[in-house]
């Protein structure tokens, strides 16, 4: 969803949980439907310090710097 909103796109696959849950049982649940708060413990403790912190940040400056320049 993100890069679909960042490229003014529409999302093509977006479906449906129960949908899902038919076509993949158990398996839509667990990798596909549930979330998980995820953190990098040792990385942050360490003072690791991240190009980006957010993923919209990162799409920005990533699609930005690719885009065609009209200078060719």
């Amino acid at each position: 969803m993100a890069l679909a909103h960042r490229l003014n796109r529409p999302a093509l696959l977006r479906l449906p949980a129960w949908l899902l849950k038919i076509i993949l049982g158990e398996l839509a649940e667990a990798l596909l439907l549930c979330s998980q708060r995820v953190t990098p413990q040792k990385l942050l403790a360490a003072n690791f310090q991240f190009k980006y912190d957010t993923l919209n940040r990162m799409l920005q400056d990533t699609l930005d710097n690719t885009k065609p320049r009209g200078d060719l």
